[in-house]
């Protein structure tokens, strides 16, 4: 059975077929149409039409034919059509059915096509457009084991965070590549860790903001796996506090671009690779996306919101691929970020949450290695809050 990312518009499918006296009974037995125009020769010879003539519909219904068994093919169902009957059909003529694909809508998994049906003479005696659907994998299809070994690129994953996450990710038995800007020296340590735990690691170098480099990151990463199956958008600078009346336009857009732009642009690279086979996008949001955010951190506050934004759209956009796309949210959590902060803050920030505590980088990691799971095959633009429950929606 063909996915719906396997059409493209402008496909095209025909098939052949001559009408004879028996499709035409056949016909009548199946439905009951026994009209003399279509079964008493001297009745449609004294006619308008001067001869028998074929009943439209069983013209017709080689259009299910060629749905059904050539585009889509197997698994396809017809949901609806209009046609208009240009010219009888009779008996001996041979008609040429064809369908093609108009547009293709992935989300829905379904396909318009433009059909047409012409005699042995080049007339054109039916012309339609139709709806198709195609149905879900079978069962068996969907649950079968994979054996081929599965990469996801974490960006920012030589320390904090994106290091738990890229552990994690390992541990469950993926290709790690672990992305980093300028501690190489902290990334292979990453990766030598999650190798001594029997999993597999690469350490790659890119600069997130600059196109080339997330290019070339992509493409190494694919040569150590399979399939490039999952990408986590981690990295992040360190906040700069600004004041609403010192602050530029300009800096907003340059907080914007390093982690919505980068994020973007890491998500069209990994995307032309996970079309074929289906794949995970996590963005490592923000708390401040949904509680009253820090007034001085302007520039990072509409960042997050950003992503959150992202994920919510590309959702919708990449999900007729088998594309899932979702984020997880931390609070101050303890690391890099956090220690930042006074010790008087956290702890008041401990003392607001309801658990108590501030989250660690496994917490975090925890969450991003279920959304990468098949525990979570059908869950999509969705946030997944790691607070404590400081934000409950």
């Amino acid at each position: 059975m063909k996915k719906i990312t396997d059409f493209k518009a402008g496909e095209t499918a025909r098939l052949h077929h001559k009408i004879t006296p028996a499709d035409i009974q056949s016909f009548v037995d199946l439905t009951g149409d026994d009209n003399p125009l279509h079964t008493d020769a001297a009745w449609a010879e004294s006619s308008s039409m001067r001869g028998i003539v074929s009943h439209g519909m069983l013209s017709a219904s080689f259009i299910s034919t060629i749905i059904g068994k050539k585009l889509p093919g197997p698994g396809a169902l017809w949901l609806s059509q209009s046609i208009d009957f240009l010219l009888p059909v009779r008996v001996n003529d041979t008609l040429t059915v064809e369908a093609t694909v108009v547009e293709v809508h992935t989300r829905q998994r379904s396909l318009d096509l433009a059909c047409s049906i012409t005699n042995q003479d080049g007339k054109e005696v039916l012309r339609g457009t139709c709806a198709v659907k195609l149905l879900d994998e079978p069962e068996a299809e969907k649950t079968s084991p994979r054996t081929a070994s599965r990469g996801i690129i974490v960006t920012g994953a030589s320390r904090g965070i994106g290091a738990a996450i890229a552990k994690a990710l390992g541990a469950a038995g993926f290709v790690v590549i672990v992305n980093y800007r300028s501690s190489e020296d902290a990334a292979k340590q990453v990766c030598a860790v999650i190798i001594e735990a029997g999993g597999k690691a690469w350490p790659v170098h890119a600069d997130i903001t600059k196109p080339k480099q997330v290019a070339a990151m992509v493409e190494q990463a694919a040569l150590h796996c399979d399939e490039i199956y999952g990408l986590v958008n981690n990295a992040a600078g360190k906040v700069i506090e600004h004041a609403f009346k010192d602050l530029a336009w300009a800096d907003i857009v340059e907080e914007y671009t390093a982690q919505v732009g980068s994020a973007y642009e890491c998500i069209k690279h990994v995307v032309p690779h996970m079309q074929a086979h289906g794949g995970v996008i996590v963005n490592i949001g923000s708390i401040v996306a949904d509680q009253s955010p820090p007034p001085a951190w302007l520039p990072y506050n509409l960042a997050k919101a950003g992503l959150h934004a992202l994920t919510r759209n590309l959702a919708e956009v990449l999900g007729g691929s088998g594309i899932r796309v979702n984020t997880v949210a931390p609070g101050l959590t303890d690391s890099g970020m956090a220690l930042d902060f006074p010790e008087r803050a956290r702890l008041m920030t401990k003392m607001q949450t309801p658990l108590r505590r501030l989250a660690d980088p496994d917490d975090i990691a925890g969450a991003v290695a279920y959304l990468m799971s098949d525990a979570a095959h059908c869950v999509s633009g969705e946030t997944i809050r790691v607070n404590g429950g400081k934000t409950t929606l």
